[in-house]
Order: structure tokens, then C-alpha cells, then sequence
């Protein structure tokens, strides 16, 4: 069973919001759970004009090819609603499989360690916080490299937001929650509207909870919703503010 580093990002609507349940996907594909997560950073993005992103790097386990894990991570992607329709566009979610001990890969479909992570401040400096004794060193030769301008646009923020993460909408409050009291994959289900409001609404008349949202290209907005659980008690239950620990 190899540690593996993963990276985070999210740039579109809610973004702690993606990030959370990103974090509960990730945690039902660890073995043995996630073992760390870093503080969250905000940068600014690459590629064309878009909103800056918010970075974070997680250490979990897996017993198994890089491959199988590289799969595991884009099928989570497309649960959350991840287009791939520009190179460096904007995403509700980006997870990259940044380094697994022990394993080495050049290939069409994958490299690993990621051919990126040593050069970006938005990996290099999360994954010191939570990288193995293995990777610490290079991790370390990285940071020394990063210019002083580049680590500048680096800004820690926190993982539970003071306010609704909402981004200016008018609609109903998306709670920041944990990933402990989030439900799992099994429970999404995909909302569209004209708006935020609108989607949250359209959850609700299915008994559910919108979770998380973005803009569609072409107006609009599409979300992740909670499906309800059997029975009337559960369907009420609230979902609560959450710690910020995993």
C-alpha cells in the first residue's frame, strides 16, 4: 500500500463547496481513509482570463496501479461535474495524481510523479504540509526554486468560509460542511436551473439539498444536490457546520 499525494483545485461557484465533496470522494477510494489534508490556498489561475482558483493537496492511501487510481479520479471529476472543454479552463473540480511512493510512470495516458508539481507554488507549498519523509526533500529543492513573485500570489484561506461561498448570487445559502457529515457519491444527483435559486429549488422539490454550484458556458447553472434518505427524519435532518479537521 503506496502513499499517494493528491491535488485539488476548483475555481467555479462554490468552491469550497467542490472542494468538500471532493474530499468524501476521495475519502471512500483511500484505503485506510485520508491520511492528511493541507491548508487551502488561494491562486491565480493559468491559462485564459478566469476566476482564481482555491488549492489544497491531500495524502491518502492505495493499494493499487496508479492507473486504477488516475480512472478513480476522473470518474469522481464527472461526478462533480468537471468539463473538459478548454486546456487550462476553468472547473468545479481539477484532481491530479501529483506523486505515489515508489512508482514511476511515462506514458501516453499518465506521468507520475505529475510533470508540473515541482514548478507550481499552488502544489509545491500545500503538499509540504502533509508529504511523506520520501518526497519532502524534493518538495524542499522546489521551494527554493519558486521566485518570490510567484509564492506572492499565494494566499491562505480558510476551509470553512465566514460566509456563504456564493460568489454574489441571490440565492438560498450553501453550507460549508465537512466532509464527515457530507453524503457520498451514492447520494448526488445533478440539478440544472436558470440560477442558483432555481436549482436550489429544484433539489428541494425532490426531497433533496443543493450541495454545490457553478455557471453553465452559455447562462444558467447546474449543481449537485443531495439525494434524501428513506424516511421522513432523515430527510429533514439538517446538514451541519462542520470542523475543519478531517
Amino acid at each position: 500500500m503506496a502513499q499517494v499525494l493528491v491535488g485539488l483545485g476548483s475555481n467555479l461557484g462554490t468552491r469550497r463547496a467542490w472542494l468538500h465533496l471532493a474530499l468524501v470522494g476521495l475519502r471512500g477510494l483511500a484505503r485506510g481513509g485520508l491520511l492528511r489534508r493541507s491548508p487551502l490556498y488561494r491562486s491565480p489561475p493559468m491559462g485564459p482570463p478566469q476566476p482564481d482558483y482555491l488549492n489544497a493537496v491531500v495524502a491518502l492511501h492505495w493499494d493499487g496501479a496508479p492507473e486504477a487510481l488516475l480512472g478513480e479520479l476522473h470518474r469522481l471529476e464527472q461526478a462533480l461535474l468537471r468539463r473538459r472543454e478548454a486546456r487550462w479552463g476553468p472547473r468545479t473540480v481539477d484532481l491530479d495524481l501529483l506523486w505515489m511512493e515508489g512508482v514511476e510512470r511515462d506514458s501516453p495516458r499518465l506521468t507520475v510523479p505529475h510533470p508540473g508539481w515541482l514548478h507550481r507554488p499552488f502544489t509545491v507549498v500545500p503538499a509540504l504540509a502533509v508529504a511523506p519523509a520520501s518526497a519532502r526533500e524534493a518538495l524542499w529543492t522546489a521551494r527554493r526554486s519558486l521566485s518570490t513573485e510567484s509564492l506572492a500570489g499565494l494566499r491562505p484561506v480558510r476551509w470553512v468560509a465566514a460566509g456563504p461561498d456564493l460568489r454574489g448570487s441571490r440565492a438560498p445559502s450553501v453550507p460549508t460542511v465537512g466532509p464527515r457529515r457530507l453524503p457520498g457519491p451514492g447520494r448526488w444527483q445533478r440539478v440544472v436551473g436558470r440560477d442558483a435559486r432555481d436549482c436550489a429549488r429544484r433539489a428541494a422539490r425532490r426531497g433533496g439539498r443543493l450541495l454545490a454550484w457553478a455557471p453553465v458556458p452559455g447562462g444558467g447553472v447546474e449543481g449537485v444536490a443531495a439525494r434524501p434518505r428513506a424516511g421522513p427524519r432523515a430527510r429533514s435532518a439538517p446538514l451541519a457546520r462542520a470542523d475543519s479537521k478531517l
